[in-house]
């Protein structure tokens, strides 16, 4: 996985084409969210939420709702994710300073 991500570091963003949720979709197995809204990801992880399990703790390579609206992978103590500076890797500590909550979750097989 970690071959994908750093692969995908400086992809620009794109509100209809490239978003947060489209990253997932680029280095996850999962099915294509086809409903997603960038400004929602919060509801829309409630829609998908058959997909995933929550877990108390982050492992690399688990899903992370950043704040209400955001998500990205987690690895390493950081979170890659894609915002409006395109496809990145910050440290959890950084993103503290912008974001009040994350939750964590794995993808069901």
């Amino acid at each position: 996985m970690t071959d994908k991500l750093n692969a995908l570091v400086g992809k620009p963003y794109d509100a209809d084409n490239y978003h947060c949720w489209h990253f997932i979709e680029a280095v996850m197995d999962v099915p294509p969210l086809i409903e997603v809204h960038a400004d929602t990801a919060n509801d829309d992880v409630d829609k998908y939420i058959g997909l995933f399990t929550e877990i108390e703790q982050p492992i690399n390579g688990c899903i992370v709702l950043i704040g209400e609206s955001h998500v990205g992978v987690w690895y390493n103590g950081g979170i890659y994710h894609n915002d409006t500076h395109g496809v990145r890797y910050e440290p959890k500590r950084t993103l503290k300073f912008r974001y009040k909550t994350f939750k964590y979750y794995e993808v069901k097989q």
